[in-house]
């Protein structure tokens, strides 16, 4: 028996009891009890309700996304994917370099198909200890990753390729799909492209 169960029932077994039948203290006492074990069966079975309502709330507002229209994808080669990835790697060696930036712009975004595509790379293996990492961490890293490029493209794409790589201290959260996920090496490479914002 639930504790909202349990409370529902002493409180109704003293209600019946009645002020005459009570084995603990006067009538008014056991009024008292009655009434307070009543209000917490109430509060409690509120406060469900209400967390009840919240979850259905949560799930309804993931609904839209779960089933939002599908991305015209841009077809990327493996020579395409092979070099986004390169000149990711010479901008983390070269935060500063506007130039390079220009180039990751040049491989990673497609105004005619409205979306930008970003490569997040998550370690499958411990590089300390060499332990396996799961798989659904290392995609949440690699997802993590691409969101953060994400947001350099687009800060590059609207304002120019100034800004330094590692100034940013956000994500770009915007709907995604995956394009390609590999495995090179130990790590998992996992490129997604997400929608320009209009």
């Amino acid at each position: 028996m639930t504790l909202n169960g349990y409370l529902q029932k002493s409180t109704v077994a003293c209600f019946l009891a009645g002020p005459g039948e009570s084995n603990h203290g006067t009538g008014q006492t056991s009024g008292l009890v009655a009434v307070f074990l009543l209000l917490i069966a109430l509060w409690t079975g509120c406060s469900q309700h209400s967390d009840q309502e919240d979850f259905r709330e949560a799930q309804e507002e993931t609904i839209p996304a779960a089933n939002s229209r599908q991305m015209p994808l841009p077809e990327l080669s493996p020579d395409q994917i092979q070099r986004l990835l390169e000149l990711e790697k010479a901008v983390l060696q070269n935060p500063d370099n506007a130039e390079l930036h220009r180039q990751v712009l040049e491989a990673g975004v497609f105004p005619e198909h409205g979306v930008l595509v970003a490569a997040g790379v998550g370690l499958l293996k411990n590089a300390e200890n060499g332990a396996p990492i799961p798989q659904a961490l290392a995609r949440r890293a690699a997802t993590l990753d691409a969101q953060r490029w994400a947001a350099y493209l687009l800060q590059w794409y609207r304002h120019g390729p100034e800004l330094a790589f590692g100034t940013l201290s956000t994500r770009f959260v915007s709907p995604s799909q995956p394009v390609v996920r590999l495995v090179q090496n130990d790590s998992l490479v996992l490129v997604l492209a997400f929608q320009l914002p209009r």
